[in-house]
């Protein structure tokens, strides 16, 4: 009889053999990222960064920031495949591990792109921005989000999302989108910029 209540409720739970998610998207979902000076942004920029001073905050201390001026700040204008980062994102959310079955991420990721909002898939319950440097992890700038998201520009037919980063302290070595569902686990996605020394490749980085 018991042996009979677990087959049932197995199969009432639809429960599946996990995904083969190919982990390689962790290294493609950023096509590309360039670094940029505040002279480098468009008024329409500017004016959305406002001219007023910024904080970041040294091991994630919230009620003690230090000042930095945007002008003299650093920017990242990335190109992110839509449907990559909806994958990525889906791929830890039934859990600590892999556990998603196919058909689990198949309707996450639907239902990502569905939504009018970007922030829905960029945004702080979703994904967490974040940069390391020649000397470690970059101060964040937003407790939330790690670092500001200044625009999302989806009008691109092709399924990529352009999107604006900053203001940034430190100039960047790479840049790291961790999935909020995925942080604990050390999985986020990583672009390094070229020419940038890239010590850190291998080393794991941890969100806290």
């Amino acid at each position: 009889m018991k042996r009979i209540l677990i087959i049932l409720f197995l199969s009432i739970s639809g429960c599946s053999a996990p995904a083969n998610v190919n982990l390689t998207l962790l290294d493609t979902t950023i096509k590309s990222a360039i670094i940029l000076h505040y002279i480098d942004l468009t008024d329409e920029e500017k004016k959305q960064i406002g001219s007023y001073a910024k904080f970041y905050r040294e091991n994630e201390n919230w009620n003690k920031g230090t000042k930095f001026e945007p002008s003299t700040a650093f920017y990242v204008r990335a190109i992110i495949r839509r449907k990559e980062l909806a994958i990525v994102s889906s791929m830890y959310s039934c859990g600590s591990a892999l556990q998603c079955s196919q058909s689990q991420i198949d309707n996450k990721v639907s239902k990502l792109l569905s939504y009018s909002n970007p922030l829905m898939l960029y945004g702080k319950y979703k994904n967490r921005w974040k940069f390391s440097t020649e000397s470690g992890v970059m101060p964040q700038t937003e407790r939330f989000d790690g670092h500001r998201l200044i625009n999302i520009d989806q009008s691109n037919d092709n399924k990529l999302d352009e999107v604006l980063i900053g203001p940034l302290p430190q100039i960047p070595i790479s840049l790291i989108i961790t999935p909020y569902d995925g942080y604990k686990d050390d999985y986020y996605i990583r672009y390094n910029f070229q020419g940038m020394k890239t010590r850190l490749k291998k080393q794991k980085i941890y969100l806290k």
